[in-house]
């Protein structure tokens, strides 16, 4: 499973918002994430978004794509979320990444006025939040 949430920022109006995706990858197992599950080479197929700015013309302030096997326990992804914070190296470059067995985890931003570790610990919560059902889901179409 792929799991994104992009803070993305309309050109025109400047309002922000958080744009979560789900993509499933099929019933495999694995000790690493192949490299054949990463965000650039198969995302996988879309199965949910919660969606807080349209698509379409948007710049992405900052970003976290978190892979991890589809049939994840939802305590153990949400503890790998409330643990990136602490658990991911501060990088001057963007993006930084990191694997910690089975996850695969990205994130990048432009220069914000908060720290790093308060954007990073955002948009994990707002991927828990959205996989708890705390937010509306968008149906996909396609």
């Amino acid at each position: 499973m792929l799991l994104t949430a992009q803070r993305v920022m309309s050109p025109v109006s400047h309002r922000q918002g958080v744009n979560v995706y789900q993509y499933q990858h099929g019933p495999y197992a694995w000790e690493r994430v192949p490299a054949e599950f990463l965000p650039e080479t198969n995302p996988g197929e879309l199965v949910a978004q919660w969606i807080d700015l349209p698509p379409g013309g948007n710049s992405v302030v900052s970003f976290l794509d978190v892979v991890a096997p589809d049939h994840i326990e939802g305590v153990e992804l949400h503890q790998l979320l409330a643990s990136l914070k602490h658990r991911l190296p501060q990088s001057t470059g963007s993006p930084t990444t990191a694997y910690w067995d089975p996850f695969w985890v990205q994130f990048g931003c432009a220069p914000l006025p908060v720290p790093w570790a308060t954007e990073l610990g955002a948009l994990a919560g707002h991927i828990a939040l959205s996989l708890s059902g705390a937010r509306p889901r968008h149906a996909h179409s396609g």
